[in-house]
């Protein structure tokens, strides 16, 4: 990495999030699906930041926020190339994590649902930091 204190940070909460939400199914789905999903949020951050040499404030001028939706355009405009699998996930969570609606979600899917998102976010990050690392 080019010593972006920021995106380390990021990336490496993003790492211990996803670890967690994959490993730990003794957590209720709520738990674990927020761990994911603020995983995947902090990865793609990073990406950015990481791309950037940009700062946190940085992120709110590029109005990506808490807009999951926005942080992977954000993430893929700046050639970050994420496993096909993450556009139906980033859709899925996307509208819930608006409106701050995890808990709903998590309501309603399934265990193993849950456990493939879980595993596709983890995979994901370890993908982002090792495209951090590279470059």
């Amino acid at each position: 990495m080019r010593g972006d204190s920021v995106a380390a940070a990021f990336i490496a909460r993003a790492a211990d999030l996803a670890q967690s939400a994959r490993r730990d199914k003794t957590q209720p789905a709520t738990t674990r699906l927020l761990a994911a999903t603020i995983a995947l949020e902090l990865s793609l951050k990073a990406v950015v930041l990481h791309q950037d040499g940009a700062d946190e404030s940085d992120l709110a001028n590029a109005t990506i926020d808490y807009d999951l939706s926005r942080a992977w355009v954000a993430a893929l405009a700046r050639g970050f190339q994420p496993a096909a699998e993450l556009t139906g996930i980033v859709n899925r969570l996307s509208p819930y994590c608006r409106e701050n609606a995890l808990a709903d979600l998590a309501g309603h899917i399934g265990f193993d649902e849950l456990t493939r998102i879980t595993v596709a976010i983890d995979d994901h990050v370890d993908a982002a930091r090792r495209w951090m690392e590279a470059d």
